[in-house]
């Protein structure tokens, strides 16, 4: 047993997962397995669940969701993109939105990571910074992206 399922059980609370987009929903099921489908809520984008049909989730779309965490959407990247605000720990998590480069610094996905096709890159151009703008006006202390 691992200190995760050391604390899984020690605090006995259900479990939510947060899928910030459907690239990062690799050990999803496995999750959903280990502790149990009745304990285990998968949580994201609507986008997301029409990509992965295999899994069942509920929907968290600009608004509040388990333990007051909020789901921001970032357009302009694969459809389901989302970066979750965890106000308690004044922290924003990134799927591929936002990348860390070594010794605290960060970027902007590149053009490239956007859906591959001239609508796609053009969203990218058109919507994808005023999408992340929205949450400078966030309390943040700490910035959490998956890469980097």
């Amino acid at each position: 047993m691992g200190i995760l399922d050391e604390d899984v059980a020690r605090v006995g609370l259900p479990i939510a997962v947060l899928l910030s987009n459907r690239f990062h929903s690799r050990s999803a099921a496995a999750i959903v397995q280990r502790y149990g489908a009745a304990r285990t809520t998968l949580w994201g984008d609507p986008e997301i669940w029409s990509a992965l049909p295999h899994l069942r989730g509920r929907e968290l779309r600009d608004e509040e969701g388990p333990g007051g965490v909020r789901a921001f959407p970032i357009d302009g990247l694969d459809p389901g993109e989302t970066a979750f605000h965890l106000p308690p720990h004044r922290a924003l998590v990134f799927a591929d939105a936002v990348l860390g480069v070594g010794g605290g610094t960060l970027r902007l996905a590149p053009e490239s990571w956007a859906t591959d096709t001239p609508e796609g890159k053009a969203r990218y151009r058109e919507a994808f910074r005023a999408s992340l703008r929205r949450l400078t006006s966030l309390a943040i202390d700490a910035v959490l992206p998956s890469h980097g």
